[in-house]
């Protein structure tokens, strides 16, 4: 089992409501980093991903009143896709690039435009990690990935190729051991 001390950024109502209800809303849009699931930023330095989880509330979510849910996650290891490591990453493209070749010959076979989710880098990347994680036995509860978010695209900062944050996106809300506003 492990268990991990991850920070989520939102806006002070949400987070009230959250602590409340004990329920959080799962990101589900197509254009997911890791797939569907509840966001999370985690780092060595716990600092990092608190500062990093208040910048997405306040400068991506554009939140008024920014808040910081701390939380903890035990999690089986076997149920962790984790792209920070090299052999998940293989598996990962390995069953990406499968999955895209099959899209694309049912398209030409049935001459039909290739699936929307199969054509941007971000919705085939949401696509991939969700088919494996549902696809698994058993089905994965969690993915790890570094990324690259521009906090301050707002003015025009540029973004760049290389990770500035580590995210965890939790696929099961029962996991969540302990939450507080800190």
């Amino acid at each position: 089992m492990e268990t991990y001390t991850c920070y989520h950024g939102t806006h002070l109502s949400a987070a009230q409501s959250i602590l409340s209800k004990h329920h959080f809303w799962a990101s589900e849009s197509d254009k997911e980093w890791a797939g569907h699931g509840i966001y999370f930023f985690l780092d060595d330095d716990p600092r990092t991903a608190y500062n990093h989880a208040f910048k997405w509330a306040k400068y991506i979510r554009r939140a008024e009143n920014p808040a910081v849910l701390k939380a903890t996650i035990s999690i089986d290891a076997d149920t962790i896709l984790d792209l920070r490591d090299l052999g998940h990453r293989e598996y990962f493209e390995k069953i990406r690039l499968r999955l895209f070749k099959e899209a694309k010959k049912h398209a030409a076979d049935h001459s039909i435009p290739l699936d929307p989710n199969m054509l941007g880098r971000m919705e085939l990347d949401c696509f991939a990690i969700n088919y494996i994680c549902t696809h698994e036995t058993p089905p994965l509860s969690a993915v790890i990935s570094e990324v690259n978010i521009n906090f301050y695209r707002s003015i025009g900062y540029p973004s760049s190729l290389y990770p500035n944050s580590t995210i965890l996106c939790l696929r099961d809300e029962s996991l969540i051991t302990n939450i507080a506003q800190t």
